[in-house]
């Protein structure tokens, strides 16, 4: 043979063994699998080793220096569902590392106690009214300023499924020096479903009535408050105050009922005097359309709802050493007892709502009796998305004194889920001379 030739032979050879074996293999595999597919399971491939020595202890390893193949494995493909609850477990549920039954064992296995991230257990939202706003007095100089008329931040802290901690600090301008202050407007420990259906909260609490028409009734709190608590109109009790309230929630019928200092948590120095001073209060509310169970949303939702709301306030301001103060220690009249009844209809589309509500309030002192009462009318009209139009009209009477009307109107346009823009004015007229003013305000609503 001649020496060419023989190179190129010796030279070839070693290509035509790995050409051989590679043709063996193929033809192993395509013998194998029949087989695995015959049986209807998948070959499973192992994670890929890092080192020689693993690759030759490694199953895949044998699997490839055998000849024979590994198929890739079926993915596994899992359906997310609400009734889990653990963010990381929903997580690897959507990334098919568990399958539902998996995710929802290691659910049903978590302890109900204290929850294991701090992620899960606090929450923090803000919201804050700012505004500019010009004011027109019959008596006296016209002003003009910008306003922080609150700035709320609310830590909310999840301890059992049971039992919860809500703090919410209002940060507003003083009433007298015109300083920025911070006081604790919500300071509560909340217990859900402590009876049926019944939550209740326990501490610096909402009192029963403010809460409920702010979400249902009057949503424009950025501009004035509600007709039982704004001073130009009835003035008669704030939305939070120490004590304890009970909320039972039912498709047709929602109540809050609790026992209060009274005063409200912006008036804790004229608290006290005597003993057994607190005042019991209380909302009962029909829902004629099936919502009280749920959180309305006014721009979306239809409902029909009829409330009644009492407040008893016995030696309300008794703590007070004040003179213009009613029922102040050095009131002439002496003791005072507040006896609230209010009655309250609202009817809200998507397209629009109506609300009309009535107050009669009994000022029972050792030595008088005041029988004030009053009325309120408000209304939202919105033409088109985002855009809506409102307007109030408030009157109170007291008795042997002075009557009071208040008028609210105003534009509002939603920027989008966290801020609304809104043009409106108040106009007060009231009997008293020196008391009537116009403002013309900006404001801007922001939630966070």
């Amino acid at each position: 043979m001649p020496q060419a030739t023989f190179r190129l032979i010796n030279a070839g050879l070693p290509f035509l063994c790995i050409g051989v074996a590679v043709l063996s293999a193929d033809e192993a595999l395509a013998q194998a699998r029949p087989a695995v597919e015959g049986t209807g399971i998948e070959p499973e491939r192992p994670a890929m080793p890092l080192t020689g020595s693993s690759l030759k202890e490694s199953p895949v390893a044998d699997a490839q220096q055998k000849g024979g193949g590994v198929e890739e494995p079926a993915k596994v493909t899992t359906t997310p569902s609400d009734d889990i609850k653990t963010p990381l477990l929903k997580k690897l549920l959507e990334k098919g590392v568990l399958s539902h039954d998996e995710a929802a064992e290691l659910e049903k296995e978590k302890k109900p106690s204290f929850l294991s991230s701090l992620a899960d257990r606090i929450t923090i939202d803000g919201l804050s009214y700012f505004g500019y706003v010009y004011t027109f007095k019959r008596v006296g100089s016209d002003s003009s300023d910008f306003e922080l008329r609150r700035n709320y931040l609310t830590v909310q802290g999840t301890l059992t499924d049971m039992f919860s901690v809500r703090t919410t600090l209002d940060v507003t301008k003083e009433t007298a020096g015109g300083n920025i202050e911070a006081r604790i407007k919500y300071g509560y420990l909340y217990a859900k479903d402590i009876l049926p259906q019944t939550s209740v909260e326990v501490g610096v609490s909402h009192t029963p009535w403010v809460d409920y028409e702010e979400h249902y009734g009057w949503v424009y709190r950025s501009v004035e408050r509600t007709f039982i608590e704004v001073n130009e109109s009835a003035g008669l009790f704030t939305s939070a105050d120490l004590g304890v309230n009970f909320r039972t929630n039912t498709k047709y019928l929602s109540s809050e009922v609790g026992l209060f200092n009274g005063e409200g948590y912006d008036h804790l120095d004229r608290v006290g005097g005597t003993p057994f001073s607190e005042a019991a209060e209380g909302r009962v509310t029909f829902h004629a359309l099936p919502t009280g169970e749920k959180k309305v949303n006014p721009t979306k939702d239809e409902y029909l709802d009829f409330s009644f709301n009492t407040f008893n306030s016995f030696h309300h301001n008794g703590g007070s050493t004040s003179a213009g103060v009613p029922g102040s220690s050095v009131d002439p009249r002496g003791p005072l007892d507040r006896l609230v009844y209010q009655f309250h209809a609202v009817w809200n589309m998507p397209m629009f709502l109506l609300a009309a509500q009535y107050a009669y309030d009994q000022e029972r002192f050792d030595t008088a009796r005041l029988d004030n009462q009053g009325f309120s009318f408000n209304a939202e009209f919105r033409p088109v998305e985002d855009w809506a139009l409102f307007g109030r009209f408030d009157y109170w009477r007291i008795d042997h004194g002075d009557d009071r009307k208040l008028y609210i109107y105003g534009l509002a346009y939603s920027v989008n889920r966290f801020v609304k823009l809104i043009a409106s004015g108040i106009t007060s007229d009231r009997d008293l001379a020196g008391d009537d003013f116009s403002k013309a305000m900006l404001t801007a609503e922001v939630e966070w």
